[in-house]
């Protein structure tokens, strides 16, 4: 079960059985790493729209309290009152046009987060609709207790599973390795059906054609017995 049939050739043993599930477990726990990964990542990604979703909202905000002030400026000015010069309108003015920029690099921002997080979950980059998280993040402060994390990652990571089961492979595999170097004794067996007879073929007496013989099954044999080997000194093993 640790190693397979040694080669004709190489005379080295194949993966066993055990070995070849190991590999396989291996494989599934791979697959629940990027599983997870993907999650993770999805996840991640809600959320960096979520904060773009929010910072759309103070630009836009912070842009129309800036035209606000620009139009009371503005009502200054006409009326001649104070705080209505042209210094003032021109910064009011510049502020105004600032937060626009803001604003419109925050709708950028929002429709690039939007962007990732479409083609993570293989949804078309550009369509009629604009995601806008429901869920809001969690505000209370959480206390994690430090020892039975440890022991739950510990036992359950993924990582530390995969080496865990590398490790036992390695270990099969060495012992299978160590085996190599001691005699072999094999039990062997064979059965051998023969034709015999004057012509290859013959249709008028199947039987004494060599095809008739062999389908006849007259002339079969087989073999059984054990077979010792040990080569000297085990230098290719070693």
């Amino acid at each position: 079960a640790i190693s397979g049939p040694l080669g004709y050739r190489s005379r080295q043993p194949g993966r066993g059985v055990l070995v070849a599930r190991i590999d396989e477990s291996i494989s599934v726990a791979q697959f629940e790493a990027r599983l997870q990964l993907l999650l993770k990542q999805t996840e991640d990604l809600y959320w960096d729209l979520w904060a773009a979703h929010q910072l759309y909202r103070a630009q836009t905000r912070a842009r129309d309290n800036a035209y606000q002030l620009w139009q009371r400026v503005l009502q200054r000015a006409t009326a001649g009152l104070e705080g209505g010069g042209a210094a003032d309108e021109a910064q009011a003015q510049e502020t105004y046009y600032h937060r626009q920029e803001l604003a419109d690099d925050a709708l950028a921002n929002l429709f690039e987060a939007q962007g990732r997080l479409r083609r993570l979950i293989g949804l078309p980059t550009n369509d009629e609709y604009l995601f806008w998280p429901i869920d809001q993040p969690a505000s209370a402060q959480k206390l994690l207790d430090w020892r039975p994390s440890l022991a739950e990652a510990l036992s359950r990571r993924i990582e530390l599973r995969q080496q865990k089961l590398r490790i036992h492979s390695l270990e099969l595999q060495l012992r299978a390795a160590k085996s190599l170097a001691h005699p072999q004794l094999d039990l062997v067996s064979g059965v051998q059906l023969n034709g015999l007879g004057d012509d290859l073929f013959s249709g008028s007496s199947p039987s004494s054609s060599a095809y008739g013989d062999l389908f006849d099954g007259n002339d079969s044999g087989w073999n059984a017995g054990v077979e010792f080997s040990m080569p000297f000194g085990f230098r290719a093993e070693r």
